[in-house]
């Protein structure tokens, strides 16, 4: 059976330590033995009990002194002392309170008496003992909390700093970024200027030399080169009249390159333009490429398939799906044999073959039963600017 507790005896006659040891050992008591009060401070060093039972009569240094010099000592101080004394009086009785003693028995005492008391006395010391270290171990978690909220305060404080600075460095490069892109902005539309003027140079020399060409073939062989730089001009002209310098509208430039080639080649009948797009705007690369394939078809139209008494009707269909682009240009007129080789007045359609396999990577398809129809199919190829066209 466990041990209930380790009482110490302390008592100069013999019997009654002897009454006491039976006493607590048949309850189940470990006990010490002291016949000094010098004895009891020795044994109670080496090897602390839960109680002490201490007599006040005894030689050399009574109960009093002996329990004095015990709460003296930190390290008995807390051990609970029961006197057991044949003194009855009250003042003895207060003395033994007064020198750190927790109850009081007289002599001669009770067995029931004794064990009552030890129990009660172990319990309440047990107790006491258990509330001092959970209050020891709250004062360390305490100190541990309270380091903890300075080291977290500290790196608070830290982190401050640095979102603070990283802030401010956010800021500034933010600001160059700004001033960059302006200055990009400035730079682009004076690119854009000068490419426009060099063309808008260009288109006039041409159209120029062209008053002078009087051999036809040759004639429309400048005229188609004109054409094709003015689509290039055209672009440009867009670009500076853009907000973003990056983008084309679909709609504005085709209306304008159709308008510039019914200009050039001076339409008897000018036939009804219908675009029909899905699209707002086009890269400026993609666009020129696109330009310049709508120039061919559009302008073979005009030249070559609208009899004088046929009302014609041009549309362009711009689409993407998915991940394709649908480009679509058709007229009503007389169409053109099959098989064609891209010589003489259909150059001009090897020229959209060749740009539609090397630029676009795309596919084309022909059908000319009823009127023409030219279906150019190509991958997006991602990016805002298609730069790989």
């Amino acid at each position: 059976m466990a041990s209930k507790g380790c009482v110490l005896v302390v008592d100069d006659q013999s019997l009654n330590i002897k009454l006491l040891d039976t006493i607590l050992t048949r309850n189940g008591y470990d006990v010490l033995k002291a016949y000094s009060g010098q004895e009891a401070l020795g044994i109670t060093l080496n090897s602390p009990p839960d109680i002490i039972l201490l007599d006040i009569n005894m030689t050399e240094m009574d109960g009093f002194e002996t329990c004095q010099r015990l709460k003296a000592d930190p390290v008995t101080a807390g051990i609970p002392v029961i006197f057991i004394s044949a003194l009855t009086e009250v003042s003895d009785k207060v003395k033994a309170f007064t020198h750190g003693g927790v109850d009081y028995i007289t002599k001669p005492f009770q067995k029931e008496e004794v064990l009552s008391r030890v129990e009660s006395h172990l319990r309440i010391y047990r107790l006491q003992k258990s509330l001092d270290e959970k209050n020891i171990s709250l004062e360390q978690t305490q100190t541990e909390l309270t380091n903890l909220n300075q080291l977290l305060a500290s790196y608070n404080d830290k982190l401050e700093e640095m979102v603070k600075k990283r802030t401010q460095e956010l800021y500034d490069t933010n600001q160059q970024l700004t001033l960059l892109l302006k200055e990009k902005e400035i730079l682009l539309k004076e690119l854009h200027h000068r490419v426009r003027n060099n063309l808008q140079i260009i288109s006039s020399l041409m159209n120029l030399g062209m008053s002078n060409i009087t051999d036809p073939e040759f004639a429309d062989i400048f005229r188609s080169s004109y054409s094709r730089v003015k689509v290039i001009s055209v672009s440009h002209d867009q670009l500076c009249q853009s907000g973003d310098l990056l983008t084309i509208n679909i709609e504005d430039f085709i209306n304008v390159l159709f308008s510039d080639l019914v200009s050039a080649y001076t339409a008897e009948q000018i036939p009804v333009l219908t675009i029909v797009s899905n699209l707002d705007s086009l890269g400026i690369n993609l666009m020129i490429t696109c330009g310049l394939i709508l120039n061919e078809l559009i302008s073979n139209s005009l030249r070559h398939a609208f009899a004088k008494d046929i009302k014609g009707n041009i549309t362009v269909t711009f689409n993407k799906n998915d991940e394709e682009f649908v480009l679509i240009a058709s007229d009503n007129g007389r169409g053109f044999p099959e098989g064609t080789t891209g010589t003489g007045i259909y150059c001009g359609l090897q020229i959209v073959k060749d740009l539609v396999q090397s630029k676009l990577k795309g596919r084309i398809e022909i059908n000319s039963s009823n009127g023409t129809t030219v279906t150019i199919t190509f991958k997006d190829v991602g990016g805002r600017y298609h730069n790989v066209v």
